[in-house]
Formats: C-alpha cells, structure tokens, sequence
C-alpha cells in the first residue's frame, strides 16, 4: 500500500470522525462483550481451580453408614493412582453463642486436606479454640465475633459413656472460608429442625470418636490439572472405579469388626450377668435359709414356752388339788376333835396337842401354798417374757423377712433390667444393616456442583449473545461503510483514474476498518478482561464463596474477538468496495443518479392515500425510498430488542422453578428420612392427631442409574405404600396435555427432563440399574411434568413384582400451616421418635434452589444493560448514517423555511416508525431467542419454564423506546448544525 494512500486514510479518519468511532464503538461493544463473557467462564473455572488446589480439597470423598477405620484408609492408600488418604471426623452440635441457639457441623481441622482459608484472626492453637463460618452473619460480621466463646450443648456420650465433645467451650479465634461450603447451603442434620446453619473447625481432639465420618482421598496427578476438565476426570474417574472395587470387602469387614466386636460385648456382658446372678442367687438364698432357721427356732421356742405353761397349768391344778384335800384332812382332823371334845366335855392335853399339831399342819399347808403359788406366778411371768421375747423376735423376723424380699425384688429387677439391656443389645446388633460406601467427586459436593452448573451456563451464554452482537455490529458497518464508499465514489474514480489497482483501493478502506477494529477491539477486550468477569462474579458472590477472583488477560481469546469483528466489519466493506469498483472510473467520477421517483405500493390505495398530509405522505415515500437503510434500521433494533427480550426471558424462566416444583409438583412441606421403622407406628399416631397436619404418606425412596453411551443420570425411585390420595403430596400431570396420571401396575412414571434426555416415549422401556449393579426394565406409562432432578413413580404392587418386597423408609407430610416456627416445632418432635434419620423441610430446598437461579438472575442483568448499551450504539450510528445520507435533502428544507422542531419532525417520524416495527420484530425474535438460549443454557438436572412475562416484553419496548426518544433529542442538535450552503454544494 503506498505512503500516499495511508496518509489518506488517515486523513479520512480525521474527517469522518463521527463515523470512525462508530465503527470503533461496535468493535469496542462486539470484542468487549465476546472477550468479557467468554472469558467469564474460564475465569471463575480458573478461580476455583486454584482455590480447591491451594485448600488441597478432596478429589474423592468416602462416607460410610456404619464409619471408617484405619483399615479402611490403609485399603485405600494401596490402590494405585492413590496419592494419599485422610481420615477426617466431624459431629452435628448444637451451640449458643451470644445466648442464640443453633445447629452447627463441627469438623476436625486438617492442615493436609480441605484446608479453609483463615479471613481473619488466626487458626486454633489449643484445645479450647475454633474457627467460624465466615458467612455466618446471624451472630453479627465477621470481626465481632473473633475473641466470643462457643458452647457446645450436646451431651452426647460414646459406647463407654465417655463425652463425644472432648470441649464444651471454644474460643473463635478465626473467621474461615471452606471448600467443602462453597455455596450458602450447608447441609441436613438429624438434629433439631433438621437444617444445618453453619460449620465450625476444632483441633483433632476436640472430638472423641472411634471412627472416622468420612475419607478424603487426593488422586496422583490431579492437583495439576483443572478441576472437573476432561484431562481432571480422567485421572479421578479410574481410581473412583478401584475404590468401587474394594468396597464389596471393606463394606463387609467392617460389619463384621462392628457385629463381632459388638457380639464379645454382649457375650462378656452375659457372662458377667450370669457370674452375678449365681452370687446374687447365693446370697438370697442364703438369707432365706437364715430366716427359715429363724422362724423354725421361733416356732420350737414358742412350743417350748407353751408346752412349760401347760405343764405350769396342770401343776397349778394339782397343787390345788393337793392343797384343798390336805385342807379337806386337816378339817376333818379338827371336826373329829371337836367331837371328841364334846364327847368327852373337856379339853385333853392329848387334844391340844393335836390342834397344836393340826394348827401347825394349817401353817406349813400355807406356807407351802403361798410358795407353790409364787413358784407358779414366777413361772407364768418367766413364760410372759419368753412370749415377748418371741413376739419381738418374730417382729424383728418380719422386718427381716420384708427387707429381704425388698432386696431381692430389687436384685430381680436389676437382673431383668440388665438382661432385657443385653437382649435388646442383641437386636440392635441383628438389625445392624451391612454397611454402605457412598463413593463421591467433588461433583457431588452441592456448592461445588452449584457453582459449575453455574460455569457452564455462562459457557453456554457466551456462545449465542456475543454472535447476536457480531451479527448487529456487521449491519451497521455494512451500512456506515456503504455510506462511506459512495460517498467517495468521486474520489475511487479519480484513484482509480490514476492507476491505482482495485486491490490498494481496497486497502484503504480496509486500513479504516482494520484501525477501528483493532484501536476499538483492543480497548474492548482490554476493559472488559476485568470488568465484564469482575461484575459477573460480583453477582454470584452474593450466593457463592470464594476468597479469590483470579481475572486473565486471555489474549487468543481477544485476539479471535478482534479477527471475528474484522472479518464481519472488513468483509462488509471489501463486499461494498469491490462493488462500486465494478463500474468505469469515468462512471464513478460523476455523482451517483438519484433513483428514479415512482409510485409506492399505498399511492394506489386512493381512498387511504388522499387523507394523509404532506408530511406523512413524504414520509411514508422515504421509508419506501431507502428500503436497504430501513431494513437495516429495523434489523438492528430488533436484534438488540429481542436480545433485551432474551435477557428478561431468561429470568422469567428460572424464577418461578422453586415455587412450581415446591408448589404444583410437590405439594408436602416436610419430609422424613427413616433409617429403620422401629418408630413408624408411633410416628404415623403422631402425625395423625397434630391438628397442623393435613395428610402424611409413606413411600419408598432409592437411587438407581440410567444411562447410555453418552449419558450417565442418578435417578430416585420412589415407591408409594398406597396410590390413593398420592396426588395431594406429588401432583403427576402429563407433561403435554396437563391431564392427571395415574400411578399403575402396568408400569412407571418418569419426568420429562429424563425423558427428553434419553428419547424416551410413552410405552417405550426404561432400563435402570439398581446400587447392587442389577438392572430392571419398566414399560413407561406416562411421562409427567418436573422442574427440578430425575424420578421414577412405581406402583407398590409392580416394585414388588419386580424388585422386592416394600419397606417405608420417607414420609411425605403437607402441613395447613406455613408458620415456621410450628414447622420447626414438628420437626423437632419427630426428630425424637426413634429410627428417624434426618427430617428436611421443603422451605430449606426452595432457598437453595432460589439461590442457586438467583446467581443466573444476576448474569442477565450483565445481558440487558448491554443489550441496552448496544441498543442506543445502533440508534445513535443509524440515525448518524440517515443524517449523512440525507444532508442535502435537510439543508434544502431549511432552505425551503422548515424551523428546526419541522426538521426534528421530518427525520424523526420515520426513526419512530422503524423503531416501533423494530420492536414488533424484536419482541417475536426476542421469543424464540429466548427459547434457543433456555435450550443451550439448561442444566441436565433442571427444567427450565420457557416462559416470558408481560412485563418483560413491556420493559423490553419500553428501554428500546427510551433510547429511540433520547437518540432524536440528539440527533436535534446535529440536525441545527448542518449548514445549508456547504450541504448544498457538496454534490459539485
């Protein structure tokens, strides 16, 4: 290209200035914004990856139902692409802290795995000192809180009774970010309502279990590469298989180590049972003997003591006797001599000295009566001691007696209690259920999940909007570089005149829109390297968590930006240029005809015509004779309408999904994970008489995997007890007529998204394979419609049939209240019936699944303010373009007396009426764009509505309006300035 036509060129950017940074614009806003949104995905992808690299999170989590061992991570260590494996403990709690209670995950800190980063303070040092959720702000930010003393209320006691929480108080002494919450969710627990609020990190001994909850394991080689790319899964995805295949063995080791370790317990327990109840056996037995022997001495002694006062009594008798016929001789003695004194009338000495003799027997006789008679009183009171001896002993017996059925009453009770306890040990150890790993990727972590899902969506976005751009900035450089080469048809002739080839010719106008692109298509991607991906992450810091946005200067991604805009604006202008190079330099030296006047298509409709004015008529005749710029005018508005139009769609799509599928779909508030019925009866009485509850349901509930050769889905199954009343909790609606399914014995019921997914038809077979690799075809009945995850609906009676036999392990309940803190209240009683796992209360899901489609909300509100920047970039350029187009025609009505509000008239209507045709075709382009992006950008897990407000089509209308009306405010001080001689001769 020579020196001269590059000075040229550079004149020409000096003199069309207006019309240069206008191209420059488009480039900016096409590069800019194609830069910017690609590079939003790799960046957050960069970001995380350098975040759970530098936190050394886990590339594969191991949980079990029944814990892990030493063994287990010793198992682990030894396959092959293993790096090394830890095992971490963690414990549900509930804490108060600043006299507010609430439920908090506490996890052993682990400096060699999923390390948090510490925001402020320091890590724990000792025993007695924690590390908080950063994000947990119901206790006042972050700061305030360092220095505050944890609780921890739990009580909980380990199998030898020894405390679970080695510390009831912790001191914070750091505010952290983990890796393992990325998201604002932050899990279940079979505590309280049932919904964690934060975590917590202690030192290793904080917490005292013999087991450990879960084992991170880091894969050899996969630190170095991004995480969840193809190369990543890759290097994980075999060693996920390896685990799989010792985990039949260790699964089954550690059921045997819990049962026969649990087995010695209660055998040793038995034993030492058995040991006691012989002694104690002994020792009753004993007492007994001893109060038999007592009792038997009692009743010999009281046998005695009435045998010797019987005897008493019969001696008592006789002295009686004795005494009363000694008395009876001793009278008859004394009458005999009374007589023999009557006989004889005198007194003999022989006489007196017989009643001398007889007085003296009547003494002795009372003397030996008065001594017989207290012998006898003695020996009755001697006999009235021993009775009260006996009554006491006997007394003293009974009391003996009573105490020693007490005590053994006691001793029975205690024996039975113990025996009942190690029987009842033995039931729990028979209705231990063989333990289960859960195998998981960081995928299955649901903040990481979250927060890809939101990576490949802004993937997904970047590779229609900026194309839409593109294909806008290509009209309007078509247009403006059109205007430019014919207005330079003179001086191509001349050049062309002179013997400068087609090619350098062309070179200068390509130099033009080479620096345009370049100067506007570096300044764009240089700017919106950073802003663009620093806004968008702005946005999704609101719902997701990590310490660092790592933003790069992707130069191959601007670098094609810019050769896209080049190709787009060059090509419009060398399509141009070769075209007016067609003609005759004679020809292209001469101004250009003006097209011939002619009759438009509405002159002819005489009855309509003959009632417009001047004005309209001039109007309507100039819309017809510039149809290429007003195809172009409406084109452009239209796009970036229907781009506005998209943005809104997009959120009026995702919006309302939480509330349909926790609404219209699932209907029940709370649902109830068992983990054995041992407490469903209880439970069901429960929920029958709660006044709060409207209906409960029992249903089954498992995982099973659908796939094919591309597609690899984790579906649920659930199997309800009873198919009536099923509709009340789980509304199943044919996901194209609307009308009601039925659950049938015939087959299955599986959700449009999976269905859509696999090509799967009513009446077609779906194959799914069970967690024990066992598959099982199902005809599908019907097909109904789901917002959010995968399900299969099977009959109770089919499952039965066809798998194996039912067992209740969920509830389903719907509540007549939405108060929260009833719904807490029954989740916290239900939580206390025993075999109840965990309780979720819908609420919770609806908040999650809200937080996570806010963060899409967020990108669209990037979309439309650019949408709406490139909306008034193409009017204000078009209406530019018109202007320059038609200087000559407006300087002649200046010239003909028009004022310049009849001027602003004159160009104006027509830019009103391309803008209202442009929104007509925007808002229907807007439709379908709308439902091509939906299509692009939708999760596998989730069904996006496809449906658009009113409002949205109304905000839409009303923006682009806006920008047209602010354009003519504009465009009337341009119109002031033409200068009416200079436009006028112009054309010389």
């Amino acid at each position: 290209m020579k020196k001269s036509l590059i000075k040229n060129s550079f004149k020409e950017i000096s003199k069309t200035k207006r019309r240069f940074l206008s191209i420059l614009i488009m480039a900016f806003l096409g590069v800019g914004f194609y830069s910017g949104l690609v590079a939003c995905s790799p960046d957050m992808q960069d970001s995380l990856d350098k975040y759970v690299d530098k936190s050394n999170m886990y590339d594969i989590d191991v949980i079990s139902t029944l814990g892990l061992t030493d063994e287990d991570i010793n198992a682990i260590k030894e396959i092959d692409g293993v790096e090394n494996a830890y095992g971490i403990q963690s414990k549900d709690a509930f804490i108060n802290l600043n006299d507010k209670e609430s439920i908090c995950k506490v996890i052993e800190y682990n400096e060699n795995i999923n390390k948090p980063e510490v925001i402020y303070g320091r890590l724990p040092e000792n025993s007695d000192e924690c590390l908080l959720d950063e994000k947990y702000s119901y206790f006042g930010s972050s700061e305030e809180n360092i220095g505050k003393t944890i609780k921890i209320e739990n009580e909980d006691l380990d199998e030898n009774d020894n405390p679970i929480f080695t510390q009831k108080e912790l001191k914070i002494v750091g505010i952290v970010d983990s890796p393992l919450y990325i998201s604002s969710e932050r899990g279940s627990s079979s505590l309280g309502s049932g919904n964690i609020s934060l975590y917590i990190y202690c030192k290793e001994d904080v917490i005292n279990l013999d087991y450990y909850t879960e084992i991170a394991v880091q894969v050899k080689g996969a630190k170095e590469l991004v995480t969840n790319s193809d190369e990543y899964l890759a290097v994980v995805n075999p060693v996920i298989k390896k685990i799989e295949m010792i985990k039949e063995e260790r699964q089954e080791a550690r059921y045997n180590s819990l049962v026969n370790d649990a087995n010695k317990k209660i055998d040793d327990a038995q034993k030492e049972y058995d040991d006691k109840k012989a002694e104690a056996d002994q020792e009753l037995a004993d007492a007994e003997q001893k109060i038999n022997d007592a009792k038997n001495e009692l009743d010999n002694s009281e046998n005695k003591l009435n045998k010797s006062e019987k005897e008493l009594n019969q001696k008592e008798k006789d002295v009686a006797k004795q005494f009363e016929t000694a008395e009876q001789q001793i009278e008859q003695y004394e009458n005999q001599i009374n007589a023999m004194i009557s006989q004889i009338g005198m007194e003999t000495p022989e006489i007196t000295a017989q009643k001398e003799q007889i007085q003296k027997q009547k003494e002795e006789i009372k003397t030996q009566k008065n001594t017989a008679n207290n012998q006898i009183a003695s020996g009755r009171k001697e006999i009235e001691n021993g009775r009260k001896k006996i009554k006491d002993a006997r007394k003293e017996l009974e009391e003996n007696e009573q105490e020693y059925n007490d005590k053994k009453a006691e001793a029975e009770e205690k024996l039975a209690d113990a025996q009942s306890k190690i029987d009842d040990a033995r039931a729990d150890v028979a209705k231990i259920e063989k333990a289960r790993w859960y195998i998981q990727d960081r995928t299955d972590n649901t903040g990481y999940s979250n927060i890809f899902d939101a990576i490949k969506t802004m993937k997904n976005i970047s590779k229609i909007f900026p194309v839409i751009f593109y294909l806008v900035a290509i009209l309007i450089s078509l247009t403006s570089m059109t205007r430019m080469i014919e207005e330079e048809r003179i001086e191509i002739g001349t050049l062309k005149a002179l013997g400068y080839t087609n090619l350098q010719i062309i070179s200068k106008y390509i130099l033009y829109a080479f620096l345009a692109c370049i100067i506007g298509g570096f300044l764009g991607m240089t700017v919106c390297f950073y802003i663009l991906p620093k806004i968008v992450w702005t946005l999704y810091s609101m719902v997701y968590t990590m310490p660092h946005f790592y933003m790069t200067y992707r130069l191959s991604i601007g670098l094609m930006g810019i050769l896209i805009a080049f190709i787009c604006i060059g090509g419009a202008t060398l399509i141009v240029a070769y075209k007016e190079l067609k003609e005759m330099p004679s020809v292209l030296m001469r101004p250009k005809a003006p097209k011939n006047g002619k009759r438009i298509f509405m002159e002819r409709i005489t009855f309509l015509w003959k009632r417009f004015n001047f004005s309209q008529k001039v109007t309507i005749r100039n819309i017809f004779r510039y149809k290429k710029r007003a195809l172009i005018t409406i084109i452009g508005i239209a796009g970036c309408t229907g781009l506005m139009l998209a943005g809104f769609g997009i959120r009026d799509s995702v919006i309302d999904i939480p509330n349909l599928q926790f609404g219209e779909v699932f209907k029940y508030d709370t649902s109830i994970t068992l983990s054995n019925t041992d407490g469903l009866k209880q439970i069901n009485e429960y929920l029958q008489n709660n006044d709060n509850v409207e209906i409960s349901k029992e249903l089954y509930a498992s995982s099973v995997t659908v796939s094919n050769d591309k597609l690899n889905y984790s579906v649920t199954v659930f199997v309800p007890n009873t198919s009536e009343k099923f509709n009340e909790v789980c509304n199943l609606k044919d996901a194209k007529t609307g009308e009601n399914l039925e659950i049938s014995n015939e087959g299955v019921i599986i959700t449009d998204k999976l269905a859509d997914e696999f090509g799967i038809k009513k009446d077609d077979e779906i194959t799914v394979k069970s967690s024990d690799d066992i598959e099982y075809k199902f005809k599908v009945v019907g097909i109904t419609k789901n917002y959010v995850d995968h399900y299969i609906i099977i009959s109770k009676e089919l499952y039965e049939s066809e798998v194996g036999k039912y067992k209740t392990n969920m509830i389903w309940v719907n509540l007549k209240t939405d108060d929260k803190d009833i719904q807490s209240k029954i989740s916290e009683d239900i939580l206390n019936f025993d075999g109840v796992a965990s309780v979720s209360v819908m609420s919770t899901f609806v908040k999650a699944i809200s937080d996570m489609l806010n963060t899409m909300n967020y990108v669209v509100v990037v979309l439309i303010v650019t949408s709406a920047m490139l909306d008034f970039v193409v009017l204000y350029n078009l209406a530019n373009i018109n202007i320059g187009e038609r200087q000559r025609e407006i300087a002649t009505l200046k010239v003909l007396g028009f004022y310049d509000k009849e001027v602003d008239n004159y160009i104006n209507k027509e830019n009103v009426i391309f803008t209202i045709i442009g929104i007509a075709l925007g808002l229907v382009f807007g439709t379908f764009l709308t439902s091509a992006i939906i299509s692009s950008i939708e999760i596998d897990r989730l069904r996006f509505t496809r449906n658009i407000l009113t409002s949205s089509y109304i905000w839409s209308a009303i923006i682009t309006a806006s920008f047209s009306f602010i354009v003519n405010k504009i465009i009337h001080f341009i119109l002031k300035k033409i200068d009416m001689i200079e436009s006028l001769k112009s054309v010389e």
